[in-house]
């Protein structure tokens, strides 16, 4: 049987590979941020379901506990870890196909600014996943891309202000196809 995880156990994966950036990170900047999003994501995870998330992470094997007399540790296992890289965003890659089906996928938002975090956290993602910006907050990519984007809209919780849709035609496409190396 296949073990599907809840969005808790999710997130306390990816908090716990934060825990792993922050080790390697010898910048004082990069530490600040990783600190405050680690506690902002923390605010958000369920505390009632806590416990029985981290215990089934636990009886799966992607999580093992180190107590000691003054100190507590969640370390993610080796499986947590590749579950963890899966679900981090940052190791997503788009596949391409050998041949362009001539459709552009288009991602336009509108997210709200208390929402500020997710709306950078797209954009930037969108733009390093090559995506060109035509306008603000619009992007154009030609491959297939629909999952992708989806899982992440899902993850930030911004479903309502993005679309995704597909173009068989866009006004300035010479231009994309010299961008992103098309015949």
């Amino acid at each position: 049987m296949k073990f599907k995880l809840g969005k808790n156990q999710q997130k306390i994966l990816l908090l716990l590979s934060a825990g792993i950036g922050f080790g390697l990170s010898y910048n004082p900047r990069t530490q600040k941020y990783i600190i405050q999003e680690f506690k902002k994501s923390w605010r958000k995870i369920n505390k009632r379901s806590l416990n029985r998330s981290v215990n089934s992470l636990k009886e799966h094997k992607l999580v093992s506990f180190d107590e000691g007399k003054n100190s507590f540790k969640a370390v993610l296992t080796k499986d947590g870890m590749r579950i963890a890289n899966k679900l981090n965003f940052r190791n997503i890659k788009i596949k391409k196909p050998v041949n362009w089906d001539k459709k552009w996928r288009v991602v336009m938002f509108d997210v709200s600014e208390k929402n500020r975090f997710a709306r950078d956290s797209l954009r930037g993602m969108l733009k390093r996943l090559k995506f060109v910006e035509l306008q603000k907050s619009v992007f154009v990519y030609p491959y297939e891309c629909e999952k992708e984007i989806n899982m992440l809209i899902q993850f930030f919780g911004i479903n309502s202000s993005v679309k995704f849709l597909e173009a068989n035609y866009i006004n300035n496409q010479n231009d994309l196809k010299k961008i992103f190396k098309l015949s």
